[in-house]
Order: C-alpha cells, then structure tokens, then sequence
C-alpha cells in the first residue's frame, strides 16, 4: 500500500495537546482518548470532530515506530516536558510524519519554493499536493489542518490568508537533529547518501546545522568510506 495516497489528517490539531500527549505516553505507556477529546473541545466545534481530532492525535502519539521507542528509552515525560518547545514542536512533527506522510510532504513543497522566493501561496501548496494525493475535497480539509498546523508548531509564518513565509531556521540538540534526518530518510526513500549532499534536502531547510555526533547516533547507520566521507544507510 502507498502510505503517500492516505492522507488520514482532518482536523486541526494543535502542538500544545500533541505535545501533552506525548509526555503522557512516554509516564504511562498508554494515550486517553477520552480525555484527548475533552482537550480538543476546546480547539474544535462538535464531539465528533473532537473525536476525530482526538484519534489522530492518539494514533501519531502511539504509532510504533524506532523513534518513539527511542524517546522511551531517552526521556520520562516530565524530562521530555523541559525541552524546549522548538524542539518539542520538531519531534512531534516528525512523529506525525511518519505516521500521515502528508506532513512530510507539506513541509517539503514549502521548502522547496522558499529556496527561490520569500513567500508561498496555498494555490501552490495545493498543486503540489494533488500530485501526490489527487485533487479531492479531501485535501482541501485536510490542507486547512494541516496549514494551521504548521504555523502553530512555529516552522511557517502566516502573512496573511492564504500567503505564507518561512520562519528562520532553529538549532536544536544533536538527538533532535538525528530525528529530524531519521524522519526525512524514512520517507524521502533515500538511498545511502553523503552529509554533503543531504544539506541541500528541503527537509533539512528548518535546521541552522546538521553538526551532529555521528558516531553517537541511534537512529542512523553510519559507515565511512571514500575517506571522511559520510554515508547513511
């Protein structure tokens, strides 16, 4: 099955419960529905859409992946709880990612035209979009959560409706940075590649740096061939 044709996403879901929820998982293992939904009421109108709104959040919280095995292991919640929200925002980011690629997706489509021109249209997010997901009612409610959704987490500024700006770049700590690239090779369908070339990914355009331990890494393998020269695999 082609995860990039289901999108899954519907409604808006803001950082702060996402975030909330992680920190949940990671003291007790397990996410609260119900009190997920009671949290969204707050954000969107009608139980059902809060319901909605509660389940994806749920399900990006609990989606068994390498990378929330290794939050587990790294942070209790109260720990993960201290880091700075930049920081939070990017992980939950990459959470949701990996469980509803359109995130990816998104993030990346944004990236790529900011490399050329300050400002971004949703016109042109929405074209880039319907390639890969077809040109549906669904992606236009989808693209509404998802446009809030990455202003809220503080990667792209809103100028106005329907326009929109990059913010600036954020340095953030090295297990961070790993998450960020361990995101984009899961999904990019990278093959092994070297640091060098990885710098000029779209994805890798809301980090100020990839200095990293590489030799310290737990998401990524890394072999070194060709002298210095690094590639993941």
């Amino acid at each position: 099955m082609n995860d990039r044709k289901i999108i899954g996403i519907e409604q808006f879901m803001p950082m702060e419960v996402i975030n909330q929820e992680i920190v949940n998982f990671l003291e007790n293992d397990a996410v609260d529905i119900e009190e997920t939904t009671r949290k969204m009421l707050n954000y969107n109108k009608g139980e059902n859409r809060a319901g909605k709104a509660a389940r994806c959040i749920c399900t990006i919280v609990s989606y068994k992946t390498p990378l929330i095995s290794l939050l587990k292991k790294t942070y209790t919640g109260s720990q993960y709880a201290q880091l700075p929200l930049h920081e939070q925002n990017l992980i939950a980011l990459s959470m949701m990612s990996l469980r509803y690629p359109i995130m990816y997706d998104t993030l990346c489509a944004f990236a790529k035209l900011f490399k050329l021109q300050d400002s971004v249209n949703r016109p042109y997010i929405k074209q880039s979009m319907a390639t890969v997901y077809g040109t549906n009612r669904i992606l236009d409610i989808a693209l509404d959560a998802l446009l809030r959704m990455v202003v809220d987490a503080g990667v792209i500024n809103r100028i106005k409706i329907g326009l929109y700006g990059q913010t600036k770049p954020v340095a953030v700590n090295e297990l961070v940075t790993e998450i960020w690239i361990y995101t984009h090779f899961r999904l990019s369908g990278s093959k092994p590649i070297s640091v060098d070339d990885l710098r000029f990914a779209s994805w890798m355009q809301y980090l100020t740096d990839m200095d990293i331990d590489w030799d310290a890494c737990k998401l990524l393998k890394i072999r070194k061939e060709f002298g210095n020269r690094l590639w993941m695999e």
